[in-house]
């Protein structure tokens, strides 16, 4: 477990694992509620707490519960920012989005001493994605495969390593689910120019062995750096059937 000092209780917490981080998608200028997990409010009791992870920098603690009231970070009080509060609700509220809101955000839960933290939101805007109609794939139960992505993008100067994210929407689901993450070297990606412009497209793969019907879904790669995220072009992964060894009859 990762130990993390909590600025808004002056004291330090031990994290659980994060089961998985969902992506929401808005538009710059959108009002957005990012939700706090059941698994944590239902009870409605322990400190709630709201943390902020913008990429590549420290995990910033944004507001808290006190008692039946909230508290404010004086680094979020600009207004736009507060919390939906009933019995079985602390949802985080942002009014007219910036781009310095796209970040990973996290509800958390004091209790006994010990940080337990739900599954955590990444919020990226629909201006900055790249999505196009997934390519389809049909694949026979307990087969093995290679998922391929790419992402095109206008090359900067940007020194920062690139975070490399493959994201899965199932059925029935509202939002995309990260799965594997990686830190890119950039030997995969080649430049080029578009109308003068110096652009580079970059390529990603991801093994996947032994699928089964709950690997069904679409696939996305998402690449990120210096405050930006870029999704490439998309995979629907269809699973059919299933496998069955050879008979050899004599």
């Amino acid at each position: 477990m990762a130990v993390v000092v909590n600025p808004g209780l002056d004291r330090s917490v031990k994290t659980t694992n994060i089961a998985e981080i969902q992506v929401q998608t808005v538009s710059r200028g959108d009002n957005v509620t990012i939700k706090c997990g059941e698994d944590l409010t239902r009870d409605n009791n322990g400190n709630l707490i709201w943390y902020k992870q913008s990429f590549g920098n420290q995990p910033q603690y944004v507001v808290r519960k006190v008692e039946n009231n909230y508290r404010l970070s004086p680094d979020f009080r600009d207004g736009r920012i507060n919390v939906t509060r009933d019995q079985k609700r602390f949802d985080l509220n942002i009014a007219g989005t910036k781009e310095d809101d796209a970040a990973t955000y996290f509800c958390g839960k004091m209790a006994d001493n010990v940080m337990y933290f739900g599954s955590g939101t990444l919020l990226v805007f629909a201006e900055k994605t790249n999505l196009h109609v997934p390519n389809q794939k049909v694949i026979r139960s307990g087969e093995s495969d290679t998922l391929q992505c790419s992402v095109q993008e206008t090359a900067s100067s940007c020194a920062e390593e690139q975070s490399v994210y493959w994201l899965k929407l199932g059925s029935g689901e509202s939002h995309k689910g990260i799965i594997y993450t990686h830190v890119n070297n950039s030997n995969q990606c080649k430049r080029g120019s578009e109308a003068g412009v110096p652009t580079q497209s970059c390529s990603y793969t991801l093994p996947k062995s032994q699928l089964g019907h709950d690997d069904a879904g679409i696939y996305h790669c998402a690449v990120a750096a210096c405050g930006k995220i870029l999704f490439g072009n998309g995979t629907k992964v269809d699973v059919k059937g299933k496998t069955f060894d050879k008979i050899l009859l004599p």
